[in-house]
């Protein structure tokens, strides 16, 4: 996803006082769900939707028509329009992850890391969305950490099928599925920062079916 931090940082600098513990109070204090308020905001064309712009919805906004599915332009407080945002960002991501296969239940736990981990109210709406509890670790370089995965994992390909015990496919030695691979090499001191409210499988649910309709509304305005 490209729309991510840097999003939240041009409306913490518009909307926060370019303070991100103003940031925080401001979420925290709307209350989830956001009283029908939802905002999309892609200021780069995104990856997944592969859409470009913004669109505010409120409890009002459905695709009955052209006039309603257009939303609003503005929210009436800097509150809304913060909450309206991460819980659009955190949607984008379940409803992607859920097409692409993943599922999630009781024992689904979430590892945030990058530079949102260190944002406890960032995270707590990312744990109420998926409905599961958030961990982090110490190191918040996600790419670099994810890129040293793909490489010992390429490494130890490559030494399998150099190897006289093998095959000279490295069938013999393979490592075996990247997954299975990493699972070993995961950090084990993680932290629990944040669980589930009891009613934020009530809330979001139904507000997957919106974010799906809000996108598909922006993807018919793409020029």
């Amino acid at each position: 996803f490209r729309n991510g931090s840097l999003v939240r940082d041009i409306f913490k600098r518009a909307e926060a006082n370019d303070n991100w513990e103003n940031f925080s109070e401001l979420l925290d204090s709307t209350p989830r769900g956001n009283f029908g308020n939802l905002a999309l905001h892609f200021i780069s064309k995104e990856i997944l939707p592969p859409v470009k712009g913004s669109l505010r919805w409120n409890k009002n906004s459905n695709l009955t028509s052209v006039e309603l599915a257009k939303g609003v332009l503005k929210y009436s407080s800097p509150q809304s329009e913060i909450r309206a945002l991460v819980e659009g960002q955190m949607l984008t991501r379940k409803t992607y992850a859920t097409e692409m296969g993943f599922s999630f239940g009781e024992n689904t736990k979430i590892l945030a890391t990058g530079g949102a981990s260190a944002n406890r109210s960032i995270l707590q709406v990312a744990s109420d969305v998926f409905n599961a509890p958030v961990y982090t670790q110490k190191t918040t370089e996600a790419a670099l950490i994810g890129a040293a995965f793909r490489a010992k994992y390429v490494l130890s390909v490559a030494r399998a099928k150099e190897s006289p015990c093998g095959d000279g496919k490295g069938v013999m030695n393979a490592p075996g599925p990247y997954y299975d691979f990493i699972a070993n090499l995961l950090p084990h001191s993680v932290t629990r920062v944040c669980d589930p409210s009891k009613d934020s499988d009530e809330i979001y649910g139904a507000m997957v079916e919106r974010y799906r309709a809000m996108v598909s509304f922006m993807m018919e305005q793409q020029d």
